[in-house]
């Protein structure tokens, strides 16, 4: 039986790898914050704080006893800095976080500020690449901030975790689901998401009302049994599914990855917290699966809010999806996705596992080629759709992603070569990765 999926109309105003800067509207007069990566800046009220070719800018507002300072995470010359400046944008303390030496780099960085036993903290998150760009570690450093001490950035904790395929046989589904996603960002360069229990109730209710009403919907229609505002408001922000008789959130998510459209949505940098749930049986044996990936996209690049991170993800490294040797990659992608990624080429199913490539806006890429080889050298023929290409169908979709689809299943327990060719800001831009499959 066919396992059916639709893609969401809100598809069309989310462009992966495009910043979606939103500035406060407080009325707050207290010095405002604001990120240009573009000319490598932070501005903090009246000082404008230039770094010199840094890679990466996150800024933190915070308010001690009624005073303003700024925390400042950048990535320059491969080191990870915090700098804390008062509001007179005197930098006042300074400690290195991380290093990434010998072409090793952090593909990922964000900090975000939690609260841990009624304490505020500073916390760092990042995703560490060896010299072949491949991501192997996940890392997070926790911080106190104390203006009043000598040093002001004190050190409280540190946790690394080596980025593997993970043990999913003693999970539950939703874990296991939870788990395996932010493998796969993780295995792209991108840090997990966490999961919010008010985005679990909305895509519950939304999955409840798809199942009693045996309709894949994004949208639910007032006085339909089951109707609520909460779950049409997450319905519009989520990838759905049904499939038959399998009550797997794990099945939803691989056939979300699997194609291309659901999975340039899931693999978005600005993407920090997700939500999901899945129905109980329809009446028709189908089960309906929800998981949100909208709600928690808020990128602020300028404002004036305490305890907010203002960032920019103009210079994101790309987003290979699979990731630099990343291993159990699928072999097929079969029907079922919604639009056909391979309406333009007249492809038939079953396909290969796709292969996709997002772009930060940073650095302007032109003259884009992928190509897919065997460890022989042969090539392997494969469906190549990039931005913009008037005569694909699905344009809209597409966006400003570039992927490649083998025209037949790939082996299995086969290592493949991805070539990418292209020009960076009219320069030569070459790079190659491995995977293996499943």
């Amino acid at each position: 039986m066919l396992k059916n999926f639709l893609i969401f109309s809100f598809f069309l105003l989310f462009l992966p790898g495009i910043v979606f800067g939103k500035t406060t509207t407080s009325k707050n007069t207290s010095p405002a914050v604001q990120i240009d990566l573009f000319s490598h800046t932070v501005t903090f009220g009246a000082k404008t704080i230039t770094y010199d070719s840094a890679k990466d800018l996150q800024a933190v507002r915070l308010e001690r006893q009624h005073k303003y300072y700024l925390a400042v995470l950048r990535f320059q010359k491969n080191i990870l800095r915090l700098d804390v400046y008062n509001q007179n944008g005197k930098k006042i303390d300074t400690e290195k976080i991380a290093k990434a030496p010998g072409g090793q780099d952090f593909s990922s960085r964000q900090l975000s500020v939690v609260t841990v036993n009624d304490h505020q903290l500073l916390k760092i998150s990042s995703i560490k690449t060896n010299e072949k760009q491949q991501p192997i570690q996940y890392l997070v450093k926790k911080y106190r901030i104390n203006p009043d001490k000598k040093r002001i950035i004190k050190y409280k904790s540190a946790f690394q975790k080596d980025i593997v395929y993970p043990n999913l046989s003693s999970l539950t589904d939703a874990d296991a689901m939870l788990k395996l996603l932010n493998y796969y960002r993780q295995a792209s360069g991108l840090l997990p998401l966490k999961r919010y229990a008010d985005l679990d109730s909305g895509c519950q209710q939304h999955a409840q009302y798809m199942a009693s009403n045996n309709i894949l919907e994004h949208y639910e229609e007032e006085g339909r049994p089951g109707y609520s505002d909460e779950g049409n408001t997450a319905g519009g922000s989520s990838n759905v599914a049904r499939l038959y008789k399998d009550a797997s959130m794990v099945s939803a998510l691989q056939k979300w990855l699997n194609g291309t459209y659901h999975r340039l949505l899931l693999m978005y940098g600005g993407l920090y917290g997700t939500g999901f749930a899945v129905s109980g049986p329809s009446s028709t044996n189908y089960y309906y699966s929800c998981l949100n990936i909208l709600t928690k996209t808020d990128i602020y690049t300028a404002g004036q809010e305490t305890n907010v991170t203002y960032a920019d993800l103009a210079n994101t490294n790309p987003v290979l999806t699979p990731g630099v040797n990343e291993v159990n990659v699928p072999t097929t992608l079969t029907a079922g996705e919604w639009p056909d990624p391979l309406a333009k080429f007249g492809g038939h199913y079953p396909a290969g596992y796709p292969i996709t490539v997002i772009f930060g806006s940073l650095h302007y890429f032109s003259e884009v080629n992928l190509r897919l080889f065997k460890l022989n050298g042969e090539q392997v023929f494969a469906y190549f759709q990039k931005p913009g290409d008037q005569t694909d169908p699905n344009i809209l979709y597409q966006n400003n992603a570039y992927s490649l689809i083998p025209a037949a299943p790939l082996a299995t327990h086969n290592t493949y070569r991805v070539r990418l060719d292209a020009k960076r800001d009219s320069q030569p831009y070459t790079f190659d990765w491995y995977f293996t499959t499943q």
